[in-house]
């Protein structure tokens, strides 16, 4: 199984090679604007459901700094009726009924309509206690902002001919495509290289010799793309014990088997395009993280150099790049294949094999 890299031309790019890296951009960083998103749904399956909901509006306006009568007064109202498990199910109830009505076939439901709905719902329940939207909404986004735009992916292609691809990821033909030979289908090999430990008793030596740990070397899924009509999206309620649970050592490592249906279910979304990108023929490594967001430095990983198996160099590449290129590469793996693009007769891309000339 080969997959293909376009890279543009940058002083980014020869690091990445002397080190052999990849980067694992977030949400803000990729091309497409609607990438490594999902749309999110709240249509509720049953009334139960929506008590998240309802505990979201209870915290959602809490604030320790104001300790006026009228605050105090208003959120002893709230934790009354929180406690109020009778309360709680017909508010639930009347909520479902204002969202779902008769309707036989699930339907989207945005985030306006479900606030519009709980307002509705709060006069029809006569609530003694006040509520503001916007608070309830800022919270709600901070949650989703959080655990659906807070991963990362790094992308490859299943073709090295498309011109669209060289233009919009190789800096016009300027740029590069890497090839990676990958031994185990469906799986990326990444590099964990060992450490020195710190000695300063060695440092003051003229020559010295250190011990590092062996380097170590995994394989991680790849997920390939699928494209469809509409933009991927998943439901609000079936990631209620996500948001509830959103500082649990578990969730955030995902080390417990109840934390790897959501990132799978994420996995999933994220690995979802419309058919307009579908020339791109893509597979993606992604990372899902429930976690704080990561610092650029934290998205980085290596490969080993074995996996890398050829440099296709665009139309417009210059000598000097060709060359610089090869000098980072050749030393470490002499089996790498370089090759030049050109046009043929019917203006398709072909690849000769390229030599390097002093």
């Amino acid at each position: 199984m080969k997959l293909y890299k376009y890279r543009p031309i940058s002083e980014f790019l020869y690091k990445e090679l002397h080190y052999q890296e990849l980067y694992f951009a977030a949400y803000d960083e990729l091309n497409a604007p609607l990438d490594l998103s999902a749309s999110i749904d709240y249509f509720p399956k049953k009334s139960e459901e929506l008590e998240f909901l309802v505990y979201t509006i209870v915290k959602s306006d809490f604030q320790l700094e104001d300790k006026s009568e009228e605050y105090l007064k208003n959120e002893r109202l709230k934790i009354k009726f929180w406690r109020d498990e009778k309360r709680v199910q017909s508010f639930c109830k009347t909520l479902f009924n204002k969202l779902v009505g008769k309707t036989e076939k699930p339907i989207k439901i945005n985030l306006e309509e479900v606030l519009d709905a709980i307002e509705w719902a709060c006069n029809k329940e006569s609530l003694d206690f006040k509520f503001d939207h916007s608070k309830i909404k800022k919270e709600i986004n901070r949650l989703t902002l959080k655990f659906l735009k807070n991963s990362h992916v790094t992308c490859f292609s299943a073709t090295n001919e498309n011109q669209l691809m060289w233009s919009h990821y190789a800096s016009s033909h300027r740029g590069i495509c890497l090839e990676f030979d990958l031994k185990n289908e469906g799986a990326f090999p990444y590099l964990l290289e060992g450490k020195r430990e710190k000695n300063y008793e060695k440092f003051t030596e003229r020559i010295s010799k250190w011990d590092t740990s062996q380097s170590t070397v995994f394989w991680d899924r790849l997920k390939r793309v699928r494209y469809e009509k509409e933009h991927p999206h998943i439901n609000f309620f079936e990631f209620a014990q996500v948001f509830n649970n959103e500082h649990d050592c578990d969730l955030i490592g995902l080390s417990k088997p109840w934390t790897h249906y959501f990132a799978h279910e994420l996995e999933m979304a994220f690995s979802q395009k419309l058919l307009a990108w579908e020339y791109e023929e893509e597979w993606r490594a992604i990372e899902i993280n429930f976690d704080e967001p990561k610092i650029p430095e934290d998205r980085i990983r290596k490969y080993p150099i074995e996996a890398l198996s050829g440099v296709y160099f665009g139309l417009k590449t210059t000598d000097n790049v060709k060359n610089r290129i090869y000098k980072i590469i050749e030393p470490k793996n002499k089996e790498v294949e370089f090759y030049q693009s050109k046009l043929n007769d019917k203006n398709e891309l072909e690849f000769v094999i390229w030599y390097y000339e002093e």
